[in-house]
């Protein structure tokens, strides 16, 4: 999903109608890594009834070997669930073995290797029903760029909305999401959202003023779909998605950008 320029937010909702059953095994975003306020922060949720073990990863160092200039010189990454919203309930700096369940757990869910030593950030973490947050910022505060992961380890529970509130900006700054489902068969059906000025009511300063969304097939790079205002598509069918999701509302006639 790419995203062109100031602060958005981008929802993947994981609908969880029986037709759509197809599980989205993991969620990355490349972002513009700021100090305080412009840190990125990185929601999910894991439905009723369940726990699920997810991995997360806050990579940096490792993204220079990929030919990123201008990396996040050392990612931390904070767990907070949204019932204590104040309190880490995990934190990781610098990556380890013992963080993320064993040396095998990256080729587990199919995650590139981190060389080891390095100052990425990683941990597993199982977590109950409810929502969670995970803040990514520099340990000493600097700005780069980071690629934030989130991978399902378990492959039972659902991840039931995946998002990405982080700073916008232009050519080698757009914010680039990545969502896989995985194999198996079927197909799966989502709303993903580009919220700019939804995001100025909620308190958020520096919105982007006129997002646009782009849905792009790795490996081919061919575009799948695209949108800038949302009410230039079939707003009925996104509203009815926002709602059943449990998205909040966009306005009508707003320049946030939405598909299914």
């Amino acid at each position: 999903l790419l995203l062109a320029a100031g602060a958005a937010t981008v929802l993947h909702p994981a609908l969880t109608a029986a037709e759509f059953d197809q599980r989205m095994a993991n969620f990355s975003s490349r972002t513009q890594v700021g100090a305080d306020a412009n840190a990125a922060f990185i929601g999910f949720a894991v439905g009723p009834g369940q726990t699920k073990t997810v991995l997360i990863r806050a990579v940096g160092p490792a993204l220079t070997g990929f030919g990123v200039a201008g990396a996040l010189p050392d990612p931390v990454i904070e767990l907070f669930a949204a019932a204590n919203p104040n309190t880490p309930i995990l934190r990781n700096d610098n990556w380890t073995a013992d963080t993320i369940g064993g040396t095998n757990a990256f080729a587990r869910v199919g995650a590139f290797a981190l060389t080891a030593g390095s100052r990425d950030a990683a941990m597993v973490a199982t977590l109950g029903p409810g929502s969670y947050s995970a803040i990514v910022r520099d340990v000493a505060n600097r700005s780069g760029i980071a690629l934030v992961e989130v991978y399902d380890v378990t492959g039972r529970a659902r991840l039931t909305n995946l998002s990405t509130r982080a700073q916008v900006g232009t050519g080698a700054g757009v914010l680039i999401s990545g969502l896989a489902v995985a194999p198996g068969g079927g197909s799966r059906r989502i709303p993903a959202r580009a919220a700019g000025p939804a995001l100025t009511p909620l308190g958020v300063a520096g919105a982007l003023a006129n997002p646009a969304i782009s849905v792009i097939e790795s490996g081919t790079n061919r575009e799948l779909a695209a949108n800038d205002d949302w009410g230039t598509g079939n707003a009925a069918a996104l509203t009815a998605a926002f709602r059943e999701a449990g998205a909040f509302p966009f306005a009508a006639g707003s320049r946030d950008a939405a598909l299914l």
